[in-house]
C-alpha cells in the first residue's frame, strides 16, 4: 500500500503552476525573482540579475520589475508553494509523533518524548523563561540616569 502525504496533490500542481509562470520569464526576470525568494532586497536582487546597472537605475527599475504581472505572479506561486511545503511538512511531523504516542509497542520513554514535542508544536506549553544578561557597566550607567 502507498501511503501518501497530505496535499500531496496541491503541491504538484503548484510546482507546475511554477514552471509554467517560469516560461512567462526571462532569464535576468527568473534571476531577479528567484533573488528577492531568497530574501534580497528588490535592489540587490536587481543588481544580481543586472550586474552593469547603477544602484539609482537598480533602485528604480528593481520597483517596476516587481509590480510586473509575470515576475508577481512567479512570486506568487513559489511562495504559497513554499507556504504549502512548510505546512505539508508540520502536519506529517504531527501525524508521525501521534502515532509514536498511540503505539502500544512504543516504550513509554518514547511516549512521553512524542507527546511533549506534539505540545511545544500545539503551542501547548507555557511560555519559556529567557535569561538576559545585562553588562554590568551598562547597568551602572542606566541605574544612575534612572536614580531621580
Amino acid at each position: 500500500m502507498v501511503r501518501r502525504k497530505a496535499g500531496d496533490n496541491g503541491v504538484r500542481k503548484q510546482s507546475k503552476d511554477l514552471e509554467d509562470a517560469a516560461k512567462g520569464l526571462n532569464p535576468r526576470q527568473r534571476q531577479f525573482a528567484n533573488g528577492v525568494l531568497e530574501g534580497m532586497s528588490q535592489t540587490q536582487a536587481y543588481l544580481a540579475a543586472y550586474p552593469n546597472s547603477s544602484a539609482r537605475t537598480a533602485e528604480t527599475s528593481s520597483s517596476r520589475m516587481m509590480s510586473s504581472a509575470k515576475v508577481a505572479r512567479y512570486l506568487e506561486i513559489a511562495n504559497a508553494q513554499v507556504c504549502e511545503r512548510a505546512k505539508v511538512s508540520r502536519q506529517w511531523a504531527l501525524e508521525q509523533l501521534k502515532e509514536i504516542a498511540q503505539e502500544p509497542s512504543s516504550n513509554t520513554a518514547g511516549k512521553v518524548a512524542a507527546i511533549a514535542l506534539i505540545s511545544k508544536m500545539e503551542g501547548w506549553d507555557k511560555p519559556a523563561k529567557v535569561e538576559v544578561s545585562v553588562n554590568p557597566l551598562e547597568q551602572l550607567v542606566y541605574e544612575i540616569q534612572n536614580e531621580e
